[in-house]
């Protein structure tokens, strides 16, 4: 499939960057509580706790750093890798989109790698007195993983093209050349000088 110079991996690199970006309007982590429901409901004089409300945050912000930085880096990456891309033509150097592909692959993984950590596993948080609050996964921390792995894959798949299917690429060898006569004499021999 192809639409303008953008072909299968430059389209799959594309949705996963427009779903990344997506995702800096979509909750990464949902709020939390403190305090159990015993106590906020009321003690065993009848007397209420007091009840704090955290919100996690919107966007890619909950993620802290350096995590934050290194999802802003791939959009950069991804930028670049697509803006390359339209630019290639016949006749153009693609050695810029090259670089941008191996640059980009291997920063994808690391992402991929610790977004996944961060969102499930070291999820933000954070300490008041005895209780430790974690925020949970919300919909945003499943949707950016997965835009990050449709991009990952469309860097892959770019990689892996070509470009020989394309018009521009077709290739017509050149017309035969005629066999040279023969010459008069028998290779090897010297004619006599006189």
């Amino acid at each position: 499939m192809r639409v303008g110079p953008l072909r299968r991996g430059e389209l799959l690199v594309f949705l996963g960057l427009l779903g990344l970006l997506a995702t800096l309007f979509l909750d990464w982590f949902q709020s939390g509580t403190f305090g159990d429901r015993e106590t906020m409901d009321g003690g065993p004089d009848g007397v209420s706790a007091f009840r704090v409300t955290v919100q996690a945050g919107r966007g890619w912000d909950p993620l802290g750093h350096p995590w934050l930085e290194l999802v802003a880096l791939f959009v950069l990456a991804l930028v670049a890798v697509l803006g390359t891309a339209v630019r290639a033509r016949p006749g153009r150097p693609t050695y810029g989109a090259l670089v941008a592909l191996v640059l980009a692959i291997p920063l994808g993984a690391l992402v991929l790698l610790t977004t996944l950590l961060r969102g499930l596993v070291f999820r933000p948080g954070f300490t008041l007195g005895d209780t430790t609050l974690r925020f949970d996964p919300a919909v945003g921390t499943y949707v950016g993983l997965a835009s990050i792995l449709v991009a990952l894959v469309g860097l892959w798949v770019a990689l892996g093209d070509d470009r020989t299917a394309a018009p521009e690429s077709a290739y017509e060898p050149p017309p035969a050349r005629p066999v040279p006569p023969l010459r008069p004499d028998e290779p090897g021999t010297t004619p006599p000088v006189e």
